[in-house]
């Protein structure tokens, strides 16, 4: 898989969940055995929004791989996505998480696994200064 393609990928799932927990965060919740409050609610659809704004940024970052802007992009999803995993851990070690406590966590893993590669492949020709 080419970083352009796995980019593409990262988009879709972003908004596939974006728009999940945008349009449906009481079910979101529930279904991961959060107790579904109005406040938790509000907070799921905040992170919907978060989501689809890293939808967008993926999808047009995917355009030109050479960039050092993609490259940000990529160490941006690194991040997310291991924030997200100490996130979820400590959601599912807490009980916060009572059903499906394991897919926040193979999914951050995914990308965390999958745009390393890309880093570590990544020519050294287009190491920005600093970076």
């Amino acid at each position: 898989m080419t970083l352009k393609n796995f980019l593409a990928f990262a988009a879709v799932v972003a908004a596939f969940f974006g728009l999940y927990l945008l349009l449906a965060p009481m079910t979101f919740l529930q279904q991961n055995g959060v107790e579904a409050s109005a406040g938790a609610a509000l907070m799921a659809q905040s992170v919907g929004c978060t989501l689809l704004g890293l939808a967008v940024i993926n999808w047009l970052a995917r355009k030109d791989v050479n960039s050092p802007v993609t490259w940000g992009v990529v160490w941006g999803n690194i991040v997310v996505h291991g924030l997200g995993l100490i996130v979820d851990l400590m959601g599912g070690a807490n009980g916060v998480y009572t059903k499906n406590a394991f897919v926040g966590p193979v999914v951050h893993i995914i990308f965390i696994v999958g745009f390393g590669y890309f880093v570590l492949r990544r020519p050294k020709a287009a190491t920005p200064a600093g970076g």
